[in-house]
This record gives C-alpha cells, sequence and structure tokens, in this order.
C-alpha cells in the first residue's frame, strides 16, 4: 500500500534551470507535490496594505498630538492672558460699581493666616501655623492660644466653644482656649477645610471626600450633607481644588459652595436643599474660573460677601443671590491670585485676609 506523508514541509532551493532566472527561488512542498515559483524581493500586496495603513494611522496619532500640544499652549497663553493684570475689561472694575472703601489695617501674626472668624461680640479669630489668635477690632491681642494640629479653619458656637480643625481633626475649646476634647474624620481622603455650627450641629466642609459631614457637638457621626441625589435635585458637591466653605444663614439653616458649579446652596440640617444661586462668568456678577466663590461669610441683614481666586475680587449679594456692589476689584490685590478669607463683624465691616500683603484689610460700606 502507498503510505501518504502527513507532514509538509516547505524547503528553499537555488535551481538555476534551464530559463530560469538565478534570482528565483523553487519553493517544493513535499507534502502536496507542488512547485512555485516566486520573486525574492517581491512585496505581497497584503503586506504592503498593512504598511501603508499603520503608517497613516502614526501620521494621524502625531497629527493629534501636535494639535493636543497647540491647543495646550495656546489655552495657557490665553488663560494667562485673561487673568494678566492689563485685561481691563474685567480687572478695572467702573468705580460706580464699588461700594466700600478701606479704612484700615490689622496686623498678622507671623506665617500665613490659614483661618478667620468674627463671633458675635466681634473678637477675631485668627489660624496661623499651629497657633489660634485672638484679638479685637482695634487688633490688640487678647489671647494666644497653642495647639497641637495646623489650625485650618475655625468656628464658634453660641455658647462661646472654639472649634478648629486641621486636615483630619477637629477639636474643640472652651471660652478660654483651654481643650475639651478631639477627634478625627477617619476617611483617608479627608481634607476639611471649613467649619460651621449651629446649636447640636456640627457641619464640616470636606474637600477630599467632597461632602459636608454632619456629627453633633460631642463629635458623634449623624450623616452627611450634600451627596448627589438626582431624585432630591442634589447636584453633588463639584470640588476642583481645596476651597469648599461653609457659613450658618440667619434662620439656622446650612450654607455651602459649590465651587464647581459656581453656586451657593442652601440645606437644612437633615441635608434636604432649600435653594441655590450663582452663576458662571467673568462678568462682575458672576463666578469666574473653575472653582468659585472661594469664601464666603454673611452679614448682619443676610446679605452674602463672596471673594474669588483667580480675579481677586471681593462682592457683596442680597439674601437671594443678586449682585449689589463691589467691595474690593482685583486691582486692589496683588501678587498670587489666591483665595481670600472673609469675615464680618457685627457693623457690617467686612475684613480680608491679605497674606501677600501680610495684614487684615478693613472695608466699609460707602455712604450713599
Amino acid at each position: 500500500m502507498r503510505s501518504v506523508c502527513k507532514w509538509s514541509t516547505v524547503q528553499a532551493i537555488r535551481a538555476p534551470a534551464r530559463g530560469a532566472r538565478t534570482d528565483e527561488i523553487l519553493a517544493v512542498d513535499r507534502g502536496e507535490g507542488a512547485i512555485n515559483r516566486a520573486r525574492t524581493g517581491r512585496f505581497d500586496m497584503k503586506n504592503k496594505n498593512v504598511i501603508i495603513s499603520v503608517l497613516f494611522m502614526l501620521m494621524g496619532v502625531a497629527a493629534v498630538f501636535i494639535y493636543l500640544s497647540t491647543t495646550r499652549q495656546s489655552s495657557s497663553e490665553n488663560r494667562d492672558k485673561f487673568y494678566n493684570s492689563d485685561n481691563a475689561e474685567f480687572i478695572n472694575i467702573d468705580d460706580s460699581l464699588i461700594g466700600y472703601y478701606e479704612i484700615s489695617h490689622l496686623p498678622m501674626p507671623e506665617g500665613e493666616i490659614n483661618a478667620l472668624y468674627i463671633d458675635q461680640y466681634d473678637k477675631i479669630y485668627i489660624g496661623s501655623g499651629k497657633g489660634l489668635f485672638i484679638v479685637d477690632t482695634a487688633g490688640e491681642r487678647l489671647k494666644v492660644v497653642a495647639l497641637e494640629d495646623m489650625v485650618r479653619n475655625v468656628t464658634v458656637s453660641e455658647n462661646g466653644d472654639i472649634y478648629t480643625a486641621s486636615q483630619k481633626r477637629i477639636s474643640v475649646l472652651d471660652s478660654a482656649g483651654t481643650k475639651k476634647w478631639s477627634f478625627d474624620v477617619e476617611n483617608e481622603r479627608t481634607y476639611l477645610t471649613s467649619l460651621a455650627v449651629y446649636n447640636e450641629n456640627l457641619f464640616a466642609a470636606d474637600a477630599g471626600v467632597r461632602t459636608v459631614w454632619r456629627f453633633d457637638t460631642s463629635g458623634t457621626l449623624i450623616g452627611r450633607v450634600g451627596d448627589k441625589d438626582t431624585a432630591k435635585g442634589i447636584l453633588g458637591f463639584v470640588i476642583p481644588s481645596a476651597f469648599f466653605d461653609l457659613a450658618i444663614g440667619h434662620d439656622g439653616s446650612l450654607w455651602a459652595a459649590n465651587t464647581g458649579h459656581h453656586t451657593l446652596q442652601n440645606f437644612r440640617p437633615d441635608g434636604s436643599l432649600i435653594s441655590s444661586w450663582g452663576k458662571s462668568g467673568a462678568q462682575t456678577e458672576a463666578f469666574c474660573g473653575c472653582c468659585n466663590p472661594v469664601h464666603f461669610t454673611l452679614l448682619g441683614d443676610g446679605c452674602f460677601v463672596t471673594s474669588e481666586k483667580g480675579f481677586s475680587r471681593v462682592k457683596v449679594y442680597n439674601q437671594a443671590g443678586e449682585f449689589l456692589t463691589v467691595v474690593a476689584p482685583p486691582s486692589a490685590f496683588k501678587g498670587p491670585k489666591a483665595g481670600l478669607l472673609l469675615a464680618a463683624d457685627s457693623h457690617g465691616t467686612i475684613y480680608v485676609a491679605d497674606n501677600y500683603e501680610k495684614t487684615i484689610r478693613r472695608f466699609k460700606r460707602k455712604e450713599n
């Protein structure tokens, strides 16, 4: 019986047969017994098409990279130009819109101010480094309290207890500055940026977790405020940078700056949304940049004072969020366009911490 070979091997040999070119190859497939001719150096069309396709893809990737690089550079240049002090259209605000004037400066403690608050008795609390400085409205130092942690924010309850926070720890002092107790917020992403207290509720804004923690005044966690809930019309906090401010309204409700949405939002203590206001834009009445307003406070009549970074401007809005006036235009500030801490006393004087000038600047309403 004739055996059939089950394997197939291709062997290339030189065959200078009659009429054949020396660069031809005889491919002998012993399994099939077929002889095929091929020319050395001939491109297979399929491989050629693949190579051409790859080249076009590489050219396309290179074109996209160049476009994105150019666009990014152009965007950066435009942004720098936009925020440059020569941009008179937005930097130099018309005098008719400025309703305040600067009356005096208060000396700052050594180091940068990280926290500023004024209580119901017009005592000023300044957080700088690991120190809490308490002064009066004339700048006279009343007390200095040394703490274990950085004082990044401070607030005071109606009974006089002082609440301070570092990145993760909240501490409670009595009115004399003696530490009562402290607790840590147990989340690896926590970055506390603001505190607000009302009755038995202690609220802590967390820019790392992008939420507002609600504790009772003993430090027990009750819940969270402002987390996204589309069914209830709550957008959730968009916090692109470490600015996330809180304040208590005159009705005891909570106000929070949703900086990525350029709005101030009003919540009940249980987290239900009451209202919000604000809009994005470079116009004087709007909030500009990626994330503003970075700080705000309330006046005695319920009006809001806001500050922005990028354009370092301070403005006043009424209780409904309608623009009223400018306290200080961008041209009033020098140096890095960082956020300006705010506070207001019982007389309506507005205090602005200017770390570049190393002073606390005081602004008073112009007489009509």
